[in-house]
């Protein structure tokens, strides 16, 4: 029709019916993502309906676009649009997704919690030059930094505790050392857990510092809090007592609000400033070779 009527694609409205049907979920997961650069790139408008929990996921933290619940009580269908983590929730427990569908996923990170995930994602973003994405290559999933000695990377059914395995065996996690000095000694867990998934295959990073944080470039620090220049943050610094000499009540709002500070620090990061920061180039680097690996194509990273 826009060819027809010698139109733009932008004035179209196209509507796509259940793309799911017998598809593989990475392969489901490729379509979206090309029909999303191409609504982009274009200037168009899709309706997609769906029942894939594939699709509510990839989309469900996409700004570009709106996820609408429709139900039907018998007598009227009514619609609720999609806003939050819980909501995006109650619409997977109507489709009846279970954890297990984890198994489908390319690639799982485990990361500590909501922060850690926000500067992890745009640090792939920014060394994959936006070819890598959650959702379309990977998914984080929260273990809980407390957590971990009940977590585990083995095929063991004794060890009491959560596989890492049963959800996906390509895995990678990224564990906060919480080191205070050079010569402090990481615990046992974490050793354990560093072992177990090197054994596997997986990738385990245990910061060079003392959190994920000491990896923030004080160029994106000073750019957050709108001040000129600011002292990197050190290696075994806390950053909230780091925050606090930089700018008075700004480490106890970073406590109290982790995720809010990472969405809004995160688009201050830029790979050069980041870089240069302890081990953050390795890393990260290695990151985003493992979940290509998983992935097995050529065309990303």
């Amino acid at each position: 029709m826009p060819h027809v009527q010698k139109k733009d694609l932008s004035d179209f409205v196209l509507g796509c019916e259940e793309l799911e049907n017998n598809l593989h979920p990475a392969l489901l997961r490729r379509l979206l993502s090309y029909l999303f650069q191409h609504a982009i790139d274009d200037d168009i408008t899709f309706f997609l309906t769906t029942h894939s929990n594939v699709a509510i996921d990839q989309f469900s933290r996409n700004d570009q676009a709106q996820i609408v619940h429709v139900t039907h009580d018998g007598t009227k269908a009514t619609c609720r649009t999609m806003h939050t983590y819980i909501d995006n929730s109650g619409l997977l427990d109507d489709l009846d997704v279970r954890a297990s569908d984890l198994l489908q996923a390319n690639c799982i990170i485990w990361v500590e919690g909501p922060s850690d995930r926000i500067y992890l994602n745009r640090w792939v973003e920014l060394w994959s030059n936006g070819k890598l994405t959650e959702g379309l290559h990977y998914q984080c999933v929260f273990y809980g930094g407390r957590l971990l000695a009940h977590v585990h990377a083995t095929e063991d059914n004794e060890h009491s505790g959560v596989s890492l395995l049963r959800a996906n065996r390509k895995c990678c996690i990224l564990i906060d050392s919480d080191k205070r000095a050079q010569q402090s000694r990481l615990n046992e867990t974490k050793r354990r857990i560093v072992a177990e998934v090197e054994s596997i295959g997986g990738l385990a990073w245990v910061t060079k510092g003392k959190e994920i944080e000491n990896y923030l470039p004080s160029s994106a620090i000073a750019r957050y809090l709108n001040q000129v220049s600011v002292d990197q943050v050190g290696q075994y610094d806390d950053f909230s007592e780091y925050l606090d000499a930089l700018e008075s009540g700004a480490g106890s709002k970073f406590l109290r609000q982790k995720p809010l500070f990472a969405g809004q620090l995160a688009p201050h990061l830029k790979r050069d400033d980041c870089s240069s920061i302890l081990d953050a180039n390795t890393r990260i680097s290695e990151l985003c070779k493992f979940i290509t690996r998983c992935n097995k194509t050529h065309d990303v990273a």
